[in-house]
């Protein structure tokens, strides 16, 4: 799985590089490769990706690959094609509070940190309806402005756009959290986040699928497939495969 494209703070990239090897770029929408420590959105959403995961960047045997969830490790590469790792953040004096693991029911996961100057931060990454459905503000060109139904729909247009594309979306997140708040409970913990991002990974079908969905077809067999992917990803999938041949379906 690999990052295909990034959404952060109202402007979109392309993220080249194939694999695990980090030696990707980000390029804008005009063609131009992006210094990311000149964009402040950019930069934050692959920090906030690189930590609030459980996967590792590894090399064996001098290559490259990944340790952990294979969608975490999309986003590591992703974040390592800046330089930027797990291990870099930590050294800056960045102590993690408490993690809040991913599960089905949440479909999320997060983080409390604490930074140099004693702030605490909850940084967050999840299922992008899940994200909006608790995000009461965004980043936009750096700044945190409302998230008002325009800029919702702004969003929601953007996952739609990844989704038409076979990404599968993870949105990303943060807020900050007072100091007699940072034991409170998960729930509100998680609530009024600021949303500043989000990836598209692309996950592509074995070559073998397409083949199988239409043999299955022409014995009188309905393929039907199952899935936890936005569905706009799902129909560009199943197009891709051969399940959804018409769009009467």
């Amino acid at each position: 799985m690999q990052v295909m494209r990034i959404w952060a703070g109202g402007k979109s990239w392309t993220v080249t590089g194939e694999g695990f090897d980090p030696h990707g770029a980000f390029v804008d929408a005009s063609g131009t490769e992006t210094d990311v420590t000149a964009d402040a959105d950019l930069r934050h959403v692959l920090m906030i990706s690189a930590y609030c995961n459980d996967a590792e960047l590894i090399a064996t045997d001098g290559r490259p690959g990944v340790q952990g969830n294979p969608t975490e490790g999309a986003l590591v590469v992703a974040a390592a094609n800046a330089g930027i790792t797990r291990e870099g953040i930590r050294e800056r004096d960045i102590d993690t509070l408490r993690a809040f693991p991913f599960d089905s029911t949440r479909k999320m996961m997060s983080v409390l940190v604490r930074l140099p100057d004693g702030e605490r931060l909850l940084v967050a990454k999840g299922a992008p309806d899940v994200i909006l459905a608790q995000a009461t503000e965004m980043r936009m060109n750096g700044e945190v402005v409302p998230l008002t139904e325009a800029r919702r729909a702004e969003v929601e247009a953007v996952i739609a756009e990844f989704g038409s594309r076979a990404l599968r979306t993870l949105a990303v997140a943060y807020k900050r959290v007072a100091k007699d708040q940072a034991d409170g409970d998960l729930t509100d913990l998680e609530q009024d986040v600021i949303l500043i991002g989000v990836h598209g990974i692309i996950d592509p079908p074995r070559p073998e699928v397409r083949a199988a969905v239409s043999e299955a077809a022409s014995a009188g067999v309905r393929t039907v497939m199952i899935t936890g992917d936005h569905a706009a990803t799902a129909q560009a999938i199943a197009e891709e495969i051969g399940i959804k041949t018409s769009d009467a379906q």
